[in-house]
């Protein structure tokens, strides 16, 4: 007697199959959709004053306020913007851009900057640590990619 645990239905083992594959393809995921992610979240943070990620920066005192209005009218923000100012840093954590340093791999990005002043900015004004609505908007694409596949939908 010999006993069979085979399926009567090829869509488990199809749906498994297509989640391994896409476990697969984590790296380029990674790469192009969550680094995009990343990267509207920083500008949206660096454009309200970290207002987006539920505190914000302590604003500019006067004197140098003023001074970074004219100073900085040309650049982006138009100097009323604290910490973007000529962009170096800016550009380096949103990125790409000189001084952004991305490590992909099958189950991790790591976003880094060369720029030397980066500690001592996050220090008094945070760009590297996330609010829960990021942290869930990244959750949540990787479960629709790795698990919630539309039907029809590339894998």
């Amino acid at each position: 007697m010999s006993v069979s645990f085979g399926s009567k239905d090829d869509s488990v083992e199809m749906k498994l199959a297509g989640m391994i594959d896409r476990g697969k393809a984590m790296r380029s995921f990674l790469n192009r959709n969550i680094y995009r992610i990343y990267q509207n979240a920083q500008r949206k943070r660096w454009f309200t004053e970290n207002a987006s990620e539920g505190k914000a920066w302590d604003t500019v005192k006067e004197p140098y306020r003023t001074y970074k209005l004219k100073k900085y009218a040309s650049y982006d923000g138009s100097g009323s913007k604290t910490m973007v100012a000529t962009g170096a840093l800016f550009k380096a954590v949103v990125g790409p851009s000189n001084g952004q340093y991305k490590i992909v791999t099958d189950h991790s990005m790591t976003i880094s900057t060369s720029i030397e002043y980066a500690k001592y900015a996050d220090i008094a004004r945070s760009f590297t640590t996330w609010g829960d609505e990021f942290k869930n908007k990244i959750k949540q694409s990787i479960n629709d990619f790795l698990i919630l596949q539309k039907e029809g939908s590339p894998e």
